[in-house]
């Protein structure tokens, strides 16, 4: 049977998350682009090594954060004609969303198609969007 492992947020998100401050358990960091899973490694570095430490968060943990302190909420979507994820970005009282990732592909003309986005990395471009336009 094979392993299920976490899914951890890439280094340009994290970076964007502790820009926004994002603060996790400090548990997992990025050194050198490269997740390091250590407990003791906050221990264990210079008070200047923490204030630059850049933190690895799951995908759940910085969906989670975006709901709890800024009350954003991420929709992921199956859809089963076209094979792919899609996303929707809420905000409570509000009837419509915030943009969806259709929105998105029309705006820009993305070069992404759209059958390569699968569940985590829709995940993913609706935290980087939610951190650059909406906090």
């Amino acid at each position: 049977m094979e392993r299920i492992e976490e899914d951890y947020c890439d280094f340009e998100i994290a970076k964007l998350l502790k820009e926004k401050g994002f603060k996790g358990q400090r548990e997992n960091f990025y050194e050198n682009n490269e997740i390091v899973h250590c407990i003791n490694y906050w221990d264990r570095i210079t008070p200047k090594q923490r204030y630059e430490a850049i933190e690895a968060p799951t995908i759940q943990m910085a969906m989670k954060w975006l709901r709890e302190m800024h009350n954003i909420h991420i929709e992921l979507n199956w859809d089963k004609g076209n094979q792919l994820y899609s996303f929707q970005i809420w905000k409570p009282g509000k009837f419509q969303p915030e943009i969806s990732s259709l929105d998105l592909w029309r705006i820009y003309k993305d070069d992404n198609y759209l059958g390569e986005w699968n569940y985590e990395k829709a995940a993913e471009e609706a935290i980087k969007y939610c951190l650059e336009n909406l906090i």
